[in-house]
């Protein structure tokens, strides 16, 4: 149930604070794989829980883009079939 509470959370965000999230997480993602190198990283399931929560940004992203694509796609249609370019 959490990750359907967080993807609802992810789809209210704009995509400005979509890409900075991941921007961070990708941050979050280097540390660990960094710590876990070293051995001072202890829950290895952290990293994981990283790169689900990382996908979940790029699915929510994509998503956004598609939409906003479709929207601008459809403007343009509306405004030939009106007669105004």
């Amino acid at each position: 149930m959490k990750s359907k509470e967080e993807l609802k959370e992810l789809r209210g965000k704009s995509s400005k604070e979509l890409l900075q999230v991941l921007k961070n997480d990708y941050e979050e993602m280097r540390k660990l794989r960094f710590q876990a190198k070293i051995g001072e990283l202890k829950d290895i399931n952290k990293i994981k829980k990283t790169k689900e929560k990382i996908a979940r940004l790029l699915t929510v992203l994509r998503e956004k883009f598609e939409d906003e694509a479709m929207e601008a796609t459809n403007e343009k249609e509306t405004k030939r079939r009106s007669g105004q370019r």
